[in-house]
């Protein structure tokens, strides 16, 4: 029992992270095309703030690979404790937001540079370029 649950625990942590690595790159990457969209100088501007966000996270993502490593402690321990896991990846969860919260402040400060029609531009192409992808990665499961 106390390997299966155990190993259950491994592929929740597992999970989780590969989950939140494909969302980050899935968003970065329909995010790149949609931005491409803008006058030149624009994106440039829009990209210079993200990077600015990004960096300012720097601290966060350091934080929560030294709490990722405390999780894969915990889980590969002689004796698994429930509550150590999940009081970690609360840890893990409140940093993860935070960066989050950062960088929705980052791509709003970067958007209010923006005219109506280039974040209409931009809004346009975020969703259909999420959708393009979505779709691939529906096709691809399918095979």
């Amino acid at each position: 029992m106390k390997a299966l649950l155990s190993i259950t625990a491994l592929l929740f942590a597992l999970t989780f992270s590969v989950a939140a690595t494909a969302n980050s790159r899935e968003s970065h990457s329909y995010m790149e095309k949609a931005i491409s969209r803008l006058p030149h100088d624009k994106a440039e501007a829009f990209h210079a703030v993200m990077r600015q966000a990004h960096e300012q996270n720097k601290d966060l993502y350091d934080q929560m690979h030294g709490l990722h490593q405390d999780l894969h402690n915990i889980l590969t321990a002689d004796t698994f404790d429930r509550d150590a896991f999940v009081a970690k990846s609360n840890e893990i969860r409140e940093l993860h937001d935070k960066a989050a919260a950062n960088l929705d402040a980052a791509f709003a400060s970067a958007v209010a540079q923006l005219s109506q029609k280039e974040r209409k531009t931009v809004a346009l192409a975020m969703t259909k370029e999420h959708k393009a992808e979505k779709a691939q990665k529906a096709a691809e499961k399918a095979q």
